[in-house]
């Protein structure tokens, strides 16, 4: 076995010898290539898991095993097997089973995201997230303290990489990751994975030399470590640093990976927000890769006030959204304009530009574990009380946008989508209170025992540069442990160095090449590019029509989520609408921009597909089903009425639409859901409405699931004020097929207007529709 392993690392020594004598160097790239395409997997893998779970539940409308899924996510238990493994050999198993449960985490990616099934997507997503959870503490494990800065700082550009990388992936495919999809384009994923297993194996089999062998002193003899005079307060301080990486991470991969989420948040310009968050993380790491020292120098003050300031900005963009809705039936309803104010404009581009700072915290906490050098099972332990945190945060996001579906618990997060963001807004604020080692000792520490905390002397707090004759600060870790983190001098004293900084080894060069400095530069310019190429490409270019079209289709269609059970069929649902090219569609169940159905905006894919205009609806804050409206001709005014309900959000949509030479037509879609109370308040308020826009001489269609079908007393009352073009068009009710729409929910009503202009009523089957409603489409005369 050991031949075998020396035979493969003299392999990749003589694969590789070229690009170390280009000048290029290569565990530069090796490394961040791993941590790069590593964290974006592990975004994909969690975001399927999460779809898949909710997909599953949902079309079964109950709770059942899939959500066992989230187990993955307490993986890390496994490190606890290291009790009983010698301290000896710790370095050694742990790089075999960092290199092990790398290698699965990408056999799964590349797997599970051939199938289809939601089913084998769950399995093969949830078994790669286990993987990526056993292989992050190993990685953590396996890096020596002398390594700690260019480890973090590698962390910290592999999490900026995999954000841009991520947000290029979605912006080429209308918000859709295309890595993703099962075929063909699934060997992008591929490809990365094959890298990043070549990559993962040279790391790892190359093992330490006696040149080297010092650096790893720390991981090889267990014997040299310091004994840790706290040790209690050490793994509640590896606790907080972990649970702030898992939240960090959850943070990427719930908002900034998908420029979509912020734009259907606070219906925003979904262009300007691409550019934003593409440059900012860009800029970004650009400074990483040419100055490092200028993150490295922050200390805590500054990393403070820096997480309040975004803690603020996102908080902000949620809590300015929230809608306050009728509390009772007869309260009356909410008209809300989506129009951004400029205040809401200044603290999105606050949240977006001030968002780096999850990358900052990452460095410093990756920096802060190598240094602690907590045990195989402090670590592994650690992070399995963390996930648990962050798979409760998860849970409670879900529960904002299902708070009627199980109650009594679910109930009292109505309205509440600003909680587990504010759960991590606050945690990042105060992780560096939390982790700071000094007043923990003190707290915990008997009175009669005094630490003397003046042993930091003033000679720790500056650095002199004796060539250039100006000081220069020196970096702090979260307790207030000074690193030396200063750029290295060609005449730098050594022995100008105080004493009690420990060793007087001088610090090594930073190896990071111009060349590799400039590819890395290159490849984050290049993925800015694409993404806001991608993002002009498939925006959608409605024709201007200038003449009066002859006919007018209006489509009513329940979408569903665009899921089934053989997974995504928004491609085919996409074909329906093709094939039937109606002008103006009403949309229900479309808000899908949201982690647990994989952050794809479906309204803005199939505004873009059709080259139709949009509009979104309610926000996702809100927690509706989601309704919206497409059209062929410009929308010129548009509002979200919201009414009393009781178990899931109610709103309707009214959009103004200028149909050429013809005039303003106003649509209502509508969606309600609760009890008779909720659905009657609903009702009452879309045929005032109606009746308001008909007395102004404007023409008024209303389209929904409606929940009720023609034998309610709903759709008696309804008919007393608008037309049913179906017994328009059939007066008995049956049309030419003996087909019936006596248990249909799905609605078209007309106002007495277009009674003598109804020319074709159609209703397709929910298996022709792809979902468990059916298309329901009228053709009228202009």
């Amino acid at each position: 076995q050991v031949h075998t392993l020396d035979l493969m690392a003299s392999t990749w020594d003589a694969l590789t010898s070229h690009f170390e004598g280009s000048g290029v160097t290569l565990p530069l790239f090796r490394d961040v290539s791993i941590s790069s395409i590593f964290f974006l997997f592990h975004t994909q893998l969690m975001l399927c898991l999460l779809e898949n779970v909710y997909l599953l539940d949902y079309l079964n409308f109950r709770l059942d095993y899939n959500p066992v899924a989230f187990l993955a996510l307490l993986s890390p238990v496994l490190w606890l097997v290291f009790y009983f493994v010698p301290e000896t050999k710790h370095f050694v198993v742990a790089t075999r089973v960092r290199a092990a449960s790398g290698i699965l985490t990408l056999l799964c990616r590349v797997v599970g995201f051939y199938l289809t099934e939601p089913l084998y997507r769950l399995i093969f997503s949830g078994l790669g997230v286990a993987s990526f959870w056993i292989y992050l503490p190993a990685t953590i494990n396996t890096t020596p303290k002398k390594s700690k800065t260019r480890a973090s700082l590698i962390i910290g550009l592999g999490l900026g990489l995999s954000t841009l990388g991520s947000i290029m992936l979605r912006t080429v495919d209308d918000t859709r990751d295309v890595s993703t999809l099962p075929g063909l384009y699934n060997i992008l994923g591929t490809v990365l994975s094959g890298i990043a297993a070549v990559c993962l194996l040279s790391a790892c089999l190359k093992m330490p030399t006696e040149e080297n062998m010092k650096d790893f002193e720390d991981l090889m003899r267990p014997d040299l470590r310091k004994k840790l005079k706290h040790p209690y307060i050490d793994a509640f301080r590896v606790f907080g640093l972990t649970t702030t990486l898992v939240l960090i991470m959850m943070m990427l991969y719930i908002v900034y990976n998908s420029p979509a989420i912020l734009a259907r948040w606070v219906a925003g310009p979904y262009f300007a927000i691409v550019i934003g968050s593409s440059l900012v993380v860009d800029i970004f790491s650009t400074i990483l890769v040419i100055a490092p020292k200028m993150i490295l120098r922050l200390n805590r003050g500054v990393v403070f006030i820096w997480n309040l300031v975004f803690s603020f900005a996102l908080l902000f963009t949620i809590i300015s959204q929230r809608v306050v809705f009728p509390p009772s039936p007869t309260s009356p309803p909410v008209v809300i304009t989506t129009d951004m104010h400029v205040s809401e404009y200044f603290i999105l581009v606050l949240a977006i530009v001030f968002h780096p700072i999850l990358f900052v915290d990452a460095i410093l906490i990756t920096k802060k574990l190598v240094k602690m050098r907590p045990s195989s099972v402090t670590l592994g332990f650690c992070f399995t009380l963390s996930n648990c945190i962050g798979a409760g945060i998860l849970t409670t996001h879900l529960f904002s946008v299902v708070w009627g579906y199980f109650k009594p618990v679910t109930q009292y997060f109505r309205n509440g989508f600003y909680i587990p963001f504010a759960f991590v807004c606050v945690f990042l604020t105060s992780v560096i209170i939390i982790t700071d080692g000094r007043w923990l000792i003190r707290y915990c520490q008997p009175k009669k025992k005094k630490i003397d905390f003046g042993a930091l002397t003033d000679a720790e707090d500056k650095l002199e540069d004796i060539t250039s004759g100006f000081t220069t600060d020196v970096a702090t870790d979260f307790d207030g442990d000074y690193d030396f983190m200063t750029p290295v001098y060609d005449n730098y004293d050594i022995n100008s160095r105080p004493d009690s900084f420990g060793t007087n080894k001088r610090p090594s060069r930073n190896n990071w090449s111009k060349k590799a400095k400039g590819l890395i530069i290159a490849i984050c310019c290049v993925m800015t590019a694409i993404s806001i190429a991608g993002c002009v490409i498939t925006e959608a270019k409605p024709e201007v029509l200038t003449s009066k079209p002859a006919n007018l289709t209006v489509m009513q269609y329940n979408i569903r989520q665009a899921i089934s059970t053989s997974g995504r069929v928004i491609d085919e649902q996409l074909e329906v609408i093709k094939s039937i090219n109606p002008d103006i569609i009403g949309l229900e169940e479309c808000d899908s921009a949201r982690a647990f159905l994989n952050n794809f905006d479906i309204v803005r894919f199939l505004a873009n597909k059709l080259n139709y205009y949009s509009f979104y609806g309610p926000q996702t804050i809100t927690g509706t089903y989601g309704v919206c409206v497409l059209s062929r001709f410009p929308i010129t005014d548009h509002r979200v009425i919201y009414t009393y309900s009781d178990t899931d959000e109610t709103a309707t949509v009214e959009a103004l639409i200028d149909i050429p030479n013809f005039g303003n037509l106003t649509l209502l879609v509508n969606h309600p859901d609760g009890s008779p109370q909720a659905f009657e308040a609903q009702l009452d308020t879309m045929l005032t409405r109606a009746s308001g826009i008909e007395n102004a001489t404007k023409t008024v269609i209303c389209v929904g699931d409606f929940g009720w079908n023609v034998t309610s007393p709903y759709y008696k009352k309804t008919r007393q004020y608008m037309i049913d073009p179906w017994y328009i068009m059939w007066p008995t009710g049956i049309n030419n097929r003996n087909e019936s729409k006596s248990d249909l929910v799905d609605h078209i009503f007309l106002d007495p207007s277009w009674r003598h202009r109804v020319q074709n009523v159609t209703y397709l089957s929910p298996t022709d529709s792809f979902s468990n409603h059916p298309v329901h489409y009228v053709t009228l005369a202009l």
